[in-house]
């Protein structure tokens, strides 16, 4: 026996009952113990947020479009008709899925998790008992760092998230124990009070456990101090409170949320590498003659001319021009269209007076006046709107002009 225990246990079955104690509490701690992000909503909520703030906005909208984002045909997880008691063990793999993806959001990991995630997500819906949705109270233990519980102390009303499947327990007891223990280890604990409303889906592990679906969100309630060292906060559901939020951000982007747009979204909240990588991923697992395939090349366009890539932007935007894409100019009666414009597009059907507008005014940028006047031409034959081909007309004469005074 080693001498760090020799005299504390009579017997080799005290030491492993206690070891299997020890076992079990570090394994469910390591279920309750995801990062958190703290959300306070302002009158402009995408007005300069802060590195926390836009991790939860990335989480939460991801959240959202993961039951439609598209996989590798053939690569969706095996489903198994399987006890929901197994959703426990499941939920430990899913949830080491989440954290690697948003410690490392690239087209790889994409692969790797995406349906793994979208399964268990269908599992948690599918055995959500939505006639027996009641209000109800739950807990959870939740270890945090320092820094974590003086945010929570001082942002009183503001949303919180944990960006992971969150599983809580009916009782009370169970909870406050393990938060007491995990006080005497000198951890710093907090035990949520979950206060739910009827229309929050979760799903029932045993009559014990329960657990939510992605994207759960909560509002901070009030936080009180314990006599025994544990921190107690009572949280609310906020669900309907990120509508708001994404209302503000269609109006940034310009669009609805979709699989689709969501790379737009990371671009407005100035995650670039990330929705180059969400492209990416995209265009990995459609097939080469989806019909969204001229979407995501304007975009990518868009993105690489953001970074002043512009030989990247240039072969995206030619990709895009090359497939079958409208020629009615629907979408530039209000302003015209320029590289000053990149708001990524969002429709599948993508105006070929837009694409020619951008190709032209990017070899423009690059002093490449042939191709620039090839694609200004183009975009003045197939315009309609009188204000449009006055702008495209003085670009045309500009360029004329530069090329005979050199």
């Amino acid at each position: 026996m080693h001498p760090k225990v020799s005299g504390v246990f009579g017997l080799d079955e005290d030491l492993l009952e206690q070891l299997t104690r020890d076992i079990c509490f570090y394994r469910h701690m390591r279920v309750c113990t995801p990062t958190m992000n703290i959300f306070q909503i302002g009158s402009n909520i995408i007005d300069n947020p802060d590195e926390q703030q836009i991790n939860f906005l990335c989480f939460q909208l991801f959240s959202d479009i993961l039951p439609e984002l598209p996989t590798q045909l053939g690569a969706t997880a095996e489903q198994k008709a399987e006890h929901i008691s197994r959703l426990l063990s499941l939920l430990i793999g899913a949830n080491m899925n989440i954290n690697y993806l948003f410690k490392q959001f690239d087209s790889s990991t994409l692969h790797k998790s995406v349906s793994h995630l979208q399964a268990f997500n269908q599992r948690v819906m599918a055995s959500t008992n939505t006639s027996n949705s009641f209000s109800v109270t739950v807990y959870r233990a939740q270890l945090v760092s320092k820094k974590d519980l003086e945010i929570i102390q001082t942002n009183p009303q503001a949303l919180l998230s944990i960006p992971t499947f969150i599983l809580a327990s009916r009782s009370f007891r169970t909870i406050a124990s393990i938060c007491r223990r995990a006080a005497d280890n000198q951890l710093t604990v907090i035990l949520f009070e979950l206060n739910l409303s009827e229309d929050v889906p979760r799903a029932e592990l045993n009559a014990d456990m329960i657990v939510f679906g992605l994207g759960t969100l909560f509002r901070l309630v009030s936080t009180e101090s314990t006599p025994d060292g544990v921190w107690r906060t009572q949280l609310e559901s906020a669900d309907r409170a990120m509508r708001r939020i994404k209302d503000q951000l269609k109006l940034e982007v310009g669009g609805h949320l979709t699989w689709l747009t969501f790379g737009n979204y990371l671009i407005a909240l100035k995650r670039v590498d990330a929705a180059e990588e969400y492209y990416k991923y995209l265009l990995q697992v459609l097939p080469s003659d989806h019909s969204s395939l001229a979407s995501i090349y304007n975009n990518m366009g868009l993105m690489y001319s953001m970074k002043e890539n512009d030989q990247e932007a240039l072969r995206w935007f030619e990709k895009a021009l090359k497939l079958k894409v409208t020629e009615l100019s629907t979408t530039v009666t209000q302003k015209k269209p320029s590289m000053e414009d990149e708001s990524p597009l969002q429709h599948t059907s993508i105006d070929r007076l837009t694409i020619l507008c951008k190709l032209a005014d990017l070899y423009n940028r690059q002093e490449n006046h042939s191709e620039a006047l090839n694609y200004y031409r183009q975009a003045l034959e197939i315009s309609t709107d009188v204000s449009l081909r006055l702008f495209l007309q003085a670009k045309i004469e500009t360029i004329l002009l530069s090329h005979n005074n050199s």
